[in-house]
């Protein structure tokens, strides 16, 4: 019997050495990267993203996908040569609207989730980085470069593309687009770059992140702005050497939830996650003892609990904290790095993507915070089950300091 079970068990052991080859270069060239995992307001949908390599076009294309949050085969939203992203859902869930770049410049278009063609939405003359929905679903701020000057558009005619570092800067603008009219108006600007707009719950102002210029040092320099939509009066939310970024508004509106440093806060480098009304004034730690870096905050549909994600030594992790400020509880145990958490409107059901060592991004959904357990809903790699990959090992030890 030993001599048969033995040269049997070789073979096994054989068969699985061949059936697992070494990873090559193509085999990197043919990986698709999933992002930016977005559900639908009721829950059922996630739209994302999911880009590949072009070699014969030289480029890296995306497009926009669907799959449903209980589970099914993905469904691919867009098809176009040029790269499609930042899927967002309207309010209302009838609409997805994206950047493309199928035209000369990246616009917003508007599809309809269960499919047909793509409207064009914004007509930017230097093209659309990013936007957010307003409340109503009636408008959507988004985010441009100024236009260009006369001798600007003439060097970009004559291919013109020689660049002075850190001079002449071309700095972003905030604009509001009506869905209906496409009525475009130009909100901020000035000399000065400008980004992540976040609307008011009551649609009268939008709330911004403002560095001086979009020189990599100069994010250290960031503020939080607010704008008026019928006045166009700007104010700085709170005085603060920064960096100042992140704001989210309270489902009331009355407060403002954003990461900051200062001295104010007692931090020693990283940030702190802080709540200010949303009239100003001096904000207030929330999880001042926490002791990692979180991310931008997520309000509860009540507003007494925000929920952000921050890294865990070689993971990423969620956690939620009380708006009246105490201790973070750690809600997930992901084996990973978890990317982009987004909430369904009743706050029961969010989605992401999760990769770790030897799995690439792909969408999970958790619909119970109870117990937090992710369902994996796409597989975009499965030709990996064929690669040999690497595996990790966590190794740890305590410092001089402990």
């Amino acid at each position: 019997m030993k001599k048969t079970f033995l040269p049997l068990a070789l073979m096994f052991i054989g068969a699985v050495a061949q059936a697992q080859r070494p990873m090559t270069a193509a085999d990197v060239l043919a990986l698709k990267q999933v992002g930016d995992a977005q559900i639908s307001p009721d829950g059922k949908w996630v739209a994302y993203t999911v880009s590949g390599v072009d070699l014969a076009q030289n480029a890296t294309n995306s497009d926009v996908w669907l799959v449903a949050a209980a589970g099914g085969e993905p469904i691919r939203l867009t098809t176009s040569p040029k790269a499609d992203g930042q899927p967002r859902w309207s309010p209302d869930g009838k609409w997805l609207a994206f950047v493309s770049a199928r035209e000369e410049r990246p616009q917003i278009w508007l599809i309809r989730p269960n499919g047909g063609e793509p409207e064009k939405l914004t007509e930017s003359k230097t093209g659309v980085q990013g936007f957010q929905w307003s409340p109503d679903g009636r408008s959507i701020a988004y985010v441009a470069l100024r236009t260009a000057t006369p001798e600007e558009e003439k060097k970009e005619k004559e291919k013109d593309d020689a660049i002075v570092v850190d001079k002449d800067f071309r700095y972003t603008r905030l604009w509001t687009i009506e869905v209906a009219s496409k009525k475009a108006t130009e909100v901020v600007a000035g000399d000065f770059q400008l980004g992540d707009p976040q609307w008011s719950p009551d649609g009268t102002r939008i709330s911004y992140t403002v560095t001086p210029t979009p020189k990599a040092d100069d994010g250290t320099r960031s503020d939080v702005h607010v704008v008026t939509l019928a006045t166009k009066a700007t104010r700085k939310l709170f005085e603060n050497s920064g960096p100042d970024n992140g704001a989210r508004w309270s489902p009331d509106g009355r407060w403002i939830a954003f990461l900051t440093r200062g001295d104010s806060l007692r931090s020693f480098g990283q940030q702190q996650l802080a709540v200010i009304s949303s009239e100003g004034g001096s904000p207030r730690a929330v999880a001042a003892r926490f002791l990692y870096q979180p991310g931008p905050a997520t309000w509860s549909a009540d507003g007494a609990t925000l929920y952000f994600s921050a890294s865990v030594r070689t993971t990423s992790q969620l956690f939620s904290v009380p708006t009246a400020g105490g201790e973070p509880t750690q809600l997930s145990q992901v084996k990973g790095v978890m990317s982009g958490p987004t909430w369904s409107d009743d706050g029961r059901a969010l989605a992401f993507t999760v990769a770790d060592v030897q799995h690439p991004n792909d969408v999970h959904v958790v619909r119970d915070l109870g117990r937090f357990a992710p369902e994996k809903l796409t597989d975009h790699n499965p030709q990996l089950k064929d690669v040999a990959l690497g595996r990790g090992e966590t190794v740890r030890w305590k410092s001089k300091d402990g």
